[in-house]
């Protein structure tokens, strides 16, 4: 667990994880020079529980540096990066292990997610990742088939994914040029790779606020775009094993849909950045300049079609909404 002034739900946070039914072999806590009361309450459970490894750096070094570091300290075959601000549901441990001992196989094992607020109230839970209603291990023939239909089971688990050790250092760990994609690409690296395994539970909370990692990192859209070509050039080179090239360019063009799309809603009037991501000029430009007078949820929705069809992502909506509705 690594963490950066979230004193306010770190405590939470960590008496999730001590209050498994299944508890860590270890826990590895990594500091990153808070200035709130983040380390007196680490220190409180570091003294308490001697599973618990308490370590800080001396100045602020960014969360790459500090993952990249958690890991240095791993010795368990298999390691999961909880976040400070997030947390584990019960059984998480429990459940998730005793599959990945049942498919030694597998690289990875994710479960379903719920969501909620900064006070840590539930909002809902990410069903539409749900694609089986019982715990199963995907081959990686399996994972290529599902990801060519839909990515949501990999890509809205994060906070709840378990992965093997080799696996995800095979798989080249959290690469840091990747910045907020590389948990995500990485997941589907090692699923293609190893296979994974999957249970149909929300087992986690993601706490979404506008002031967290993945908010504040997605805003920036110039650093995303770097990290999504850097991210295509990994599948067409290192991973083009993995990666056939339909597979890449759908993967591609719906992380720049996603992008985009949430650019669009939070910033219309930042509008001429997101139109420099596409290549050729059509006249769905113009239409998108016009929206972006606009600041309510008809011109929202409209922009994101006009998006889809910019970027001929219609065949994938149509394949996804299929594939849904076949398991409903």
């Amino acid at each position: 667990m690594p963490n950066y002034n979230h004193g306010k739900f770190i405590g939470e946070a960590i008496q999730a994880i001590v209050e498994q039914s299944r508890l860590p072999d270890e826990f590895i806590i990594i500091d990153d020079a808070s200035t709130d009361n983040s380390i007196e309450i680490i220190r409180s459970y570091a003294e308490k529980y001697n599973f618990i490894q308490f370590f800080q750096n001396k100045k602020n070094m960014g969360s790459s540096y500090t993952q990249h570091k958690l890991l240095e300290y791993v010795n368990s075959d298999y390691v999961y990066g909880a976040a400070s601000d997030d947390r584990v549901l019960q059984g998480f441990i429990e459940k998730s292990m005793n599959l990945l001992e049942k498919h030694p196989e597998a690289g990875l094992c994710s479960t379903l997610v719920e969501f909620i607020d900064g006070k840590g109230k539930k909002t809902s839970v990410n069903n539409i990742a749900k694609f089986t209603n019982k715990a199963i291990y995907l081959s990686p023939s399996n994972c290529l088939e599902l990801l060519e239909n839909d990515e949501s089971w990999l890509s809205v688990s994060g906070n709840t994914t378990i992965y093997r050790k080799n696996a995800l250092e095979a798989a080249g760990n959290f690469i840091p040029e990747l910045e907020s994609y590389a948990d995500g690409f990485t997941r589907k690296v090692i699923a293609l790779k190893f296979g994974a395994c999957f249970i149909p539970e929300p087992l986690g909370a993601w706490r979404r606020m506008e002031d967290g990692y993945s908010a504040l990192a997605s805003s920036d859209i110039g650093k995303s775009l770097l990290a999504l070509n850097y991210a295509d050039t990994l599948m067409r080179t290192k991973f083009k094993d993995c990666f056939p090239k339909k597979l890449a360019d759908k993967t591609t063009n719906l992380y720049l849909f996603w992008l985009l799309s949430d650019a669009w809603v939070k910033n219309k009037k930042n509008v001429t950045e997101i139109l420099c991501a596409f290549q050729n000029k059509s006249f769905f430009d113009v239409i998108l300049k016009f929206l972006a007078k606009f600041n309510n949820k008809v011109s929202d929705y409209l922009g994101k079609i006009f998006i889809i069809a910019k970027l001929k992502l219609w065949k994938s909506v149509i394949n996804y909404l299929k594939f849904k509705l076949t398991r409903i």
